[in-house]
């Protein structure tokens, strides 16, 4: 959401295009861009699409609020994943000689208990 990027993305260009926000860092070597459309893997996947039209990626982050089930995780923090777990499709996107326990899991709703053990 828009306001998760609010902090990250301060006195970068904004604009709007396609019901997707924009914003813009431009630098020596490159820019870097930021997207929004919505909430949910719909949104993201336009937000995504939106930022491509522009050219090659390099590198793709995902940013924002997240829930957690354990409580020695801080609210506010960031944490290193070792990857990403889809719910809808049991893909697990590993992170590269990352030797982290965490993992990232994401769905479309909140986990329930089945969820919680994966």
């Amino acid at each position: 959401m828009a306001g998760e990027l609010k902090p990250l993305v301060r006195g970068w260009r904004h604009e709007r295009r396609n019901g997707v926000d924009l914003w813009r860092w431009s630098y020596d070597e490159g820019e870097w861009v930021t997207a929004c459309a919505g909430v949910g893997v719909d949104a993201a996947m336009r937000a995504f699409a939106e930022i491509e039209k522009d050219g090659p990626i390099d590198l793709a982050i995902s940013a924002g609020w997240a829930g957690a089930l354990r409580t020695d995780l801080v609210r506010g923090h960031a944490y290193k994943v070792s990857g990403v777990i889809d719910v809808r499709t049991g893909e697990r996107f590993q992170v590269p000689e990352r030797q982290e326990k965490r993992w990232l899991v994401t769905g479309s709703k909140v986990a329930d208990r089945k969820e919680s053990s994966v």
